[in-house]
């Protein structure tokens, strides 16, 4: 009895909270004067409001668990881009907007976007996600590239080792790994959430700078192998000469990975 009592007290309390979420981004919804209730003009059913937010809230949440976490990450990084756009760009992307949702809805978005620039408001996501809908015409390939990467090394599967070595037989046991972190680049991919989101990331022209970032972070890794054997030459010399020291820390970092060593001498 007791614990049908704590189970339905547990119930109650999640639904409470996906209610009270729910609410809270419906009301924030409708802050927006293009979301505010309307009336069609073909039989008087208001639209625009709660209906809109339904298929808003549907492809927010891309499945409750799996897209949110995905989410704020991949929007920082590209309100960064919104905000850097020189002022052609973002001229265009305001033209864009217009052609798509109307003179209205472009004109609440001029003044809106002023107002994240200063920082006077939070941006509201439906205007942040039009935004988006026309962001990757405006963008260079540099530019592109540059997301890209970041994106990679903000969802790409980081490793983190701790390791103990000796200055007499670290290359038997840390190479191996080495070797696993250097390679790791060619088999990194983006979340599928993140993909489908981002439908640029399939051009050929995205592909292929995709593979060259690849290839860059595995020479990135060679090139930190190279300097190992002059780093451990220095710290056990460092071990020798250092009187009462018996051991030093290091860290090797490496684009999906980090190995935080502990070096001691026998």
């Amino acid at each position: 009895m007791g614990l049908l009592i704590i189970i339905s007290i547990v119930s109650f309390a999640l639904v409470a909270t996906l209610l009270a979420d729910s609410v809270g981004r419906y009301l924030n919804y409708l802050k927006s004067p293009e979301n505010r209730p309307r009336i069609d003009s073909g039989g008087g059913r208001p639209s625009g409001s709660f209906r809109g937010f339904l298929d808003f809230i549907s492809d927010d949440d891309k499945g409750f668990w799996g897209w949110r976490r995905y989410k704020k990450p991949l929007h920082e990084e590209l309100m960064r881009v919104l905000m850097r756009l020189d002022e052609n760009s973002l001229e265009t992307l305001f033209q864009l907007y217009k052609e798509e949702f109307g003179i209205g809805p472009a004109r609440y978005a001029r003044k809106t976007y002023k107002k994240w620039e200063k920082g006077n408001v939070r941006p509201q996501q439906q205007t942040f996600e039009r935004f988006l809908v026309h962001l990757p015409k405006v963008m260079s390939y540099d530019l592109k590239c540059e997301v890209l990467r970041k994106l990679m090394e903000e969802y790409g599967t980081a490793d983190n080792y701790d390791l103990t070595v000796y200055t007499d037989d670290w290359s038997e046991t840390l190479e191996p790994l080495v070797k696993k972190l250097i390679d790791k680049p060619y088999n990194a991919v983006l979340p599928k959430q993140i993909e489908d989101s981002l439908n640029w990331l399939a051009d050929d022209e995205m592909q292929i700078a995709e593979s060259i970032l690849k290839r860059s972070q595995v020479e990135e890794g060679r090139i930190a192998v190279s300097m190992l054997r002059d780093e451990f030459s220095n710290i056990e010399h460092l071990l020798e000469t250092a009187a009462g020291r018996s051991t030093v820390r290091h860290t090797l970092k490496f684009p999906y990975g980090t190995i935080n060593l502990k070096i001691k001498r026998r």
